[in-house]
């Protein structure tokens, strides 16, 4: 019998549009824009039209709800769960309004974060046992090339604390440690590219482009 607090795979819709999804995952500081930046030029270079988006929405990440989890320090009192199934309407909605009609206009559709963010952080902040978020992926397209990025907790830290507008931003260290061993559990359970620490901005760049590559060939130019 399968343990409740198991991962399982999530089942999304088969993704029947002419255009290719690509998705990133992976903590905040992970490079996700970086890779996003270089494959979005590399391609639009080829003549390719390339749609850049993200999820949650900014309509969701300047919530109350959202803010409130994000900005403070004691969130004892608040409903995580709550958020997250906000957050899940929200990517549904992404979803229905921006990436489905970019891939019908069979453009290459390229996401910061998606679903599989959704999983790793509600399972982070300990609701191993909640079945619906296995429920709700079937109502978004599966992603032709899912990207998780990989990166040391203190590496990534230092790399939000770059940034102007969140140095002195408030971190749980201690909750992004939990993120982060999620997201490599999602190994396990999904059919994602897994990029380590290891390897550097160009080689992890040159891989993902050959994968788009091959997948714009076999959906795009048929």
């Amino acid at each position: 019998m399968l343990c409740r607090k198991q991962l399982i795979r999530l089942i999304f819709s088969e993704n029947q549009h002419d255009g290719v999804l690509i998705t990133f995952t992976g903590l905040d500081g992970s490079g996700k824009t970086t890779q996003i930046d270089l494959l979005a030029k590399a391609l639009a270079d080829y003549g390719i039209t390339v749609i850049v988006t993200k999820q949650p929405s900014d309509a969701m990440r300047n919530s109350h709800i959202f803010r409130a989890f994000h900005d403070n320090e004691d969130t004892a009192n608040l409903e995580y769960r709550a958020l997250s199934l906000l957050a899940v309407s929200d990517r549904i909605l992404h979803s229905e309004m921006h990436i489905k009609p970019s891939l019908d206009k069979k453009c290459v559709v390229i996401c910061d974060r998606y679903y599989y963010c959704a999983l790793a952080n509600l399972r982070a902040r300990g609701y191993r046992d909640d079945q619906w978020i296995y429920e709700i992926s079937k109502y978004l397209p599966k992603p032709d090339l899912s990207v998780i990025l990989d990166v040391e907790v203190d590496t990534a830290i230092d790399r939000i604390r770059q940034r102007e507008l969140e140095r002195n931003k408030w971190i749980d260290k201690d909750f992004y440690n939990k993120l982060s061993e999620e997201y490599r559990n999602l190994r396990s359970v999904s059919d994602s590219v897994f990029f380590d620490n290891q390897k550097s901005i160009d080689d992890i760049h040159k891989v993902i482009l050959n994968l788009s590559n091959e997948l714009i060939k076999r959906k795009l130019e048929r």
